[in-house]
């Protein structure tokens, strides 16, 4: 900073002329501008910027400043915009040299690029940003049309860059941070999968004692209420969807009791998703290997029954699958407080969806066709197991079916390699699917709740 020393007008030498004095004062502006100009090599349109501002001032009647203050005045934008020169010129020596040409880093640009590396090394994801990715793996990992778990992390990242973009502009700005950020999604992944595979555990029994078995509608409503929340808008609720696939996760849990005490293969951060005192064991050969655990095993499940029924959930081996697992599921796991309708403040009424499993149903709701019998209804109304009872009759508190969301006759399951955001809320802003082909999601019958009828939840 030696070539750009600030000189103040009363540092200078009494034998540097300032031109003369204005009437009524010993200050010369225009003097003074010109050589605080000087001094402090600003520009000609910045000094220029300077006379115009003391005119300015000058010209206002009454004048704000006496002739000592606009001296003041003028001496502390002088500097400003000396400070601005300076910083300018400091990042201009950290600019990249034009290719053909060399610059030889000064100390000034080798310290602050020093600073710039540290920065990058304590980089961090903020409080805000942290809650957006978890709150974004957790709706994934419950999507009735995912397929694949052991890519969560991956579909995380391309989540938060289709939706939150600008939130997480400074995230994926640097290779070192877009590292920091996919290592933080992969440790947030697999510690939603541990807290998931706990409570799919806990929900059958077989976790710490305490936490005996529930039905299955109420384990679905817990589910849906931890990992989703409370939802923008519950008007096309796939729950059809949440119910087959968590269904299908207890009865794949049963199959597979020795993986739920087997932690996700990723490393599991610490955090309040986890249960608090859950313990964690490993297997006696130490770590995991990989697509060994329980939610590998799962993917595998998932590959192996589509490679077994096909891709059309229409198909006789499909519907026969779900009813023989949700009819195992209520005969194991009975809901003993079938009289008591309420807990915890969620409405468990069994007209709505989430409890209607061999429930009464509404009045004038035509209850579903036994399996043994000959079924009129349409193919689009005939996805269902004939186990559950999703009532479709009109009334506060019952569901309608949704004409815009019918199943229809081509239906595939994703595919490894296909879009596995699948739609939780058919039609709903911000959670809509990306991908027309889904395991439980908009191809599947959806129902909806009407206006001022209770809510599941």
């Amino acid at each position: 900073m030696s070539s750009a020393q600030i000189v103040s007008p009363s540092s200078s030498p009494s034998s540097t002329p300032l031109g003369p004095a204005l009437p009524g004062s010993s200050i010369n502006f225009s003097n003074l501008i010109n050589y605080l100009g000087g001094q402090l090599s600003l520009s000609t349109d910045q000094v220029a910027h300077l006379h115009r501002f003391c005119q300015f001032i000058r010209d206002l009647r009454p004048c704000p400043y006496n002739p000592e203050t606009l001296a003041a005045r003028i001496y502390e934008i002088a500097f400003n915009l000396w400070a601005i020169n300076t910083l300018d010129l400091k990042i201009s020596t950290l600019t990249p040299p034009s290719s053909g040409q060399s610059m030889a880093p000064t100390a000034q640009a080798a310290l602050l690029n020093d600073i710039a590396l540290r920065l990058e090394d304590n980089f961090s994801l903020s409080q805000d940003q942290k809650k957006l990715v978890r709150r974004t793996t957790q709706r994934l990992i419950i999507q009735p049309s995912r397929l694949s778990y052991s890519g969560l992390a991956t579909d995380g990242v391309r989540r938060v860059k289709q939706k939150y973009a600008s939130q997480f502009a400074n995230a994926f700005s640097t290779d070192s941070r877009t590292e920091t950020t996919t290592a933080f999604f992969k440790r947030t992944a697999s510690s939603v999968r541990n807290a998931l595979r706990q409570d799919i555990r806990d929900s059958i029994g077989l976790g710490e004692e305490g936490t005996g078995p529930i039905h299955l509608s109420r384990f679905v409503v817990s589910v849906v209420l931890k990992y989703y929340g409370e939802p923008e808008s519950s008007d096309k609720l796939n729950t059809k969807g949440y119910v087959m696939k968590l269904a299908l996760m207890r009865r794949f849990a049963l199959e597979h009791k020795e993986l739920l005490q087997l932690d996700d293969d990723s490393n599991s951060d610490n955090d309040d998703t986890t249960r608090a005192g859950s313990k964690r064991k490993r297997g006696r050969g130490g770590r995991i290997p990989k697509g060994e655990d329980f939610w590998g095993r799962f993917d595998r499940f998932l590959h192996e029954k589509i490679q077994v029924f096909g891709k059309n959930i229409l198909a006789e081996e499909w519907q026969r699958y779900f009813t023989e697992t949700i009819a195992q599921d209520k005969e194991r796991f009975p809901d003993k407080d079938d009289n008591d309708n309420t807990q915890d403040g969620i409405d468990l009424h069994p007209k709505l969806s989430f409890t209607a499993f061999g429930a009464p149903t509404a009045s004038g709701a035509q209850a579903p066709v036994p399996s043994n019998s000959p079924d009129t209804r349409t193919p689009s109304t005939q996805l269902a197991p004939p186990s559950p009872s999703f009532s479709s009759a009109p009334g506060p508190s019952s569901l309608r079916t949704s004409s815009s969301s019918t199943f229809g006759s081509s239906s595939p399951f994703h595919t490894p390699s296909d879009d596995h955001f699948g739609s939780m809320y058919n039609g709903t802003s911000g959670e809509s699917s990306t991908s027309s082909s889904l395991l439980f999601g908009s191809t599947y019958q959806q129902t909806s709740i009407q206006q001022g009828a209770h809510r599941p939840w």
